[in-house]
């Protein structure tokens, strides 16, 4: 019967730590890396109409040139740049391993070029997820309805 309770006790607790860490895992990260980015971007001669900070990744669109940033936090700075013109379809989409739970919410960009990009807007690396109601899940589907409707205004124009 101990011995029950010594794995229970050690399944518990692994739970809950994987469940601690996926809530570590939301919070948005490397601000002034993002910001330097961005300034970079406006000494370009971009303005910056919307911005979007995610856990791991930030969007960005200029109105007047219709582009769309995506910049990535990987191990360096990554950076991609796309015409809202040449964007075909958009999809919003959610992922978890265990049902309840949420690892990842992201949208899905098509692009005339047979491009696929894949905008994450929350995206957990660690642990089982965050509940279906977690405020991170509810702020990055926001986030993503937000992106798509700023695109579609914008090819209507």
């Amino acid at each position: 019967m101990k011995d029950y309770i010594i794995v229970f006790s050690f399944f518990g607790a692994f739970v809950l730590l994987t469940l601690f860490f996926s809530n570590l895992n939301t919070k948005v990260r490397h601000l002034k890396k993002r910001n330097k980015k961005i300034d970079s971007l406006k000494k370009e001669g971009y303005t910056i109409s919307k911005r979007w900070d995610c856990n791991y990744i930030t969007v960005v669109i200029d109105d007047l040139k219709k582009k769309l940033f995506i910049i990535v936090l990987d191990r360096k700075l990554s950076f991609f740049e796309i015409d809202i013109n040449n964007i075909i379809k958009k999809e919003i989409n959610s992922f978890g391993f265990v049902k309840g739970f949420i690892t990842s919410v992201y949208v899905d960009i098509f692009t005339n070029e047979n491009l696929t990009y894949t905008i994450r807007t929350l995206c957990i690396t660690r642990g089982f997820g965050v509940g279906k109601k977690n405020k991170a899940v509810i702020f990055s589907r926001k986030c993503a309805e937000e992106i798509c409707w700023h695109i579609d205004k914008l090819k209507s124009k």
